[in-house]
């Protein structure tokens, strides 16, 4: 039996392709792309672990998150085993990359600012990073001139 043929479409599909369809234009609108932010403080973010976890109701079994259990130091080999299962069936929480908030996304208007002093150097107007801290950039701001471009 082919896997078309063991797999029910919701109503709203009318074709596998129709389903996929579906789900990569939701998956690319603007609403997803203007909360990615938020999903990612959820899966890797500081919204992962700790009291943000809890006021986000995100808090998993604490033997799926990286580095709760060393099963090598677990003597009793049936409780081993029933961890082993709990992981491999279960899985685990990927690991924690951010400790603070994502940035959201741009507004494309701000993003299409920032692509027009280079194309158009007499429209330039400066651009200050929100919490440059929080950015993996070289600069706090950058300021453009017909023939040059400052980070500061």
């Amino acid at each position: 039996m082919a896997l078309e043929d063991t797999v029910k479409l919701p109503a709203w599909a009318e074709n596998p392709i129709d389903f996929i369809h579906k789900h990569q234009k939701a998956l690319e609108s603007e609403y997803v792309s203007s909360h990615l932010h938020e999903w990612i403080d959820l899966i890797f973010g500081y919204k992962q672990r700790g009291k943000e976890a809890v006021a986000a109701n995100n808090v998993l079994f604490y033997i799926t998150y990286e580095g709760t259990v060393d099963i090598d130091k677990i003597s009793d080999p049936v409780q081993q085993c029933a961890t082993q299962d709990q992981i491999a069936y279960f899985g685990q929480t990927p690991s924690q990359l951010l400790t603070v908030p994502h940035l959201k996304k741009m507004p494309l208007a701000e993003v299409l600012h920032l692509q027009t002093i280079f194309r158009n150097p007499n429209e330039v107007k400066p651009y200050i990073v929100p919490s440059p801290e929080r950015c993996n950039l070289p600069a706090a701001s950058i300021h453009a001139s017909s023939d040059t471009v400052v980070g500061c």
